[in-house]
């Protein structure tokens, strides 16, 4: 979205709103989307809003801008729904509450109480931002090794279910007994043939599961925990949410909010369950007094590298700076595993794929060399 400043006008009057064709009286209207706002379109609308209000801009007129350059209707219902709350005097944070995340409504709240609203939004900007490439690296990291493995099971798929039950007839032609190898694998390819499309329908069944219940308490729960014992991606999953906890703590930190305040929003607006439950011990622990490294230290989550430079950040009184500093460097290094991590898998998948449609030929055709043998001999 282009954004010309020199077409708002900074006093928008109350009056041009009512006159708005869609209005309603904002004691009518709730502000609620069904979906919350993408992190991509956040990133871009806490930007438009850093650069407008650092030039100027009201917050008013902003939002009203946002309204007029809004394509989807989802979004730009909510812009309008802002702009008539903030004409009868409704703070932006007020009126995010309950749509946007706990990080957000109190980042905000900070903002315009401290006078540093195009700062916070700013800061809101490139959270999203950060967090918009750290999806993309993970999904660019794992997009080549499941797209190979689906094929290489499709093709694997075809093969017993066509190609197979071919020389299945031209066995049963040799009279001799079948090696143990080219059995099994008729006994699959029958299976598959019996059961093939049971097993289509399962897989759909549990693809629309995991989307529709993907929210879910207990799927979170689970799903957070199966990734932590995965040996391959433990180590990246933890260094992402890392990453965005101390993104979040130290925007917060750094905004003069208290330390327990602090750990309390970060680990709401986290998403991944065992973090939550760990910022909740935390918490826990630093109302009665402990300190943050040592509740650190007794989590497995957080590597002594870590919790050793957070105990220096206590003791120098600066957590702010160290949460920012801990926050780079492990971004880096989400970067640069996300990089490698094609690259690594893709010699097993050529392996694994490598051996089953080996096996599958030499099955096929072990029969068809025993049988030119036994003629020869």
């Amino acid at each position: 979205m282009k954004i010309n400043i020199k077409n708002i006008n900074l006093h928008e009057s109350e009056s041009k709103i009512i006159k708005d064709s869609s209005y309603v009286p904002f004691w009518k209207k709730e502000i609620s989307l069904k979906k919350p706002f993408p992190n991509k379109r956040k990133a871009a609308m806490y930007a438009e809003l850093a650069i407008m209000v650092e030039n100027g801009v009201d917050i008013l007129a902003s939002i009203n801008l946002l309204y007029k350059e809004e394509k989807s209707p989802r979004e730009k219902q909510f812009f309008f729904s802002a702009k008539e709350r903030l004409v009868y005097g409704d703070t932006l944070s007020a009126i995010i509450k309950d749509t946007f995340s706990p990080y957000e409504y109190y980042s905000i709240k900070m903002g315009e109480e401290s006078g540093k609203l195009a700062e916070v939004f700013k800061i809101l900007a490139h959270f999203y931002d950060r967090k918009v490439k750290q999806n993309r690296q993970l999904i660019g990291a794992i997009t080549y090794p499941v797209i190979v493995l689906i094929t290489a099971m499709l093709a694997v798929w075809f093969m017993l279910a066509f190609i197979v039950p071919l020389f299945s007839d031209v066995f049963t032609r040799f009279g001799s007994d079948l090696p143990v190898i080219t059995k099994k694998l008729l006994d699959v390819s029958k299976f598959l043939d019996n059961y093939s499309s049971l097993i289509l329908i399962s897989i759909i069944t549990v693809i629309f599961i995991i989307y529709r219940y993907r929210k879910t308490l207990f799927f979170r729960k689970y799903s957070g925990l199966l990734a932590l014992k995965i040996p391959f991606i433990r180590d990246f999953v933890k260094k992402i949410y890392t990453d965005r906890l101390f993104q979040a703590l130290s925007l917060l930190v750094k905004a003069n909010m208290p330390l327990v305040r602090s750990i309390e929003l970060s680990g709401k607006m986290i998403g991944f369950y065992p973090l939550e439950q760990i910022m909740n011990r935390i918490y826990q622990g630093l109302l009665v007094g402990e300190h943050l490294h040592k509740l650190m230290e007794q989590e497995n989550f957080f590597d002594s590298k870590l919790t050793i430079l957070v105990k220096v950040g206590e003791e120098v009184n600066q957590l702010g700076n160290m949460f920012e500093k801990l926050q780079q460097q492990l971004s880096d290094e989400v970067e640069h595993q996300a990089s490698q991590m094609g690259s690594i898998v893709e010699p097993f998948l050529i392996i694994i794929v490598g051996g089953l449609v080996g096996t599958i030929l030499i099955a096929m055709y072990l029969p068809m060399f025993q049988l030119g043998g036994s003629m020869m001999g």
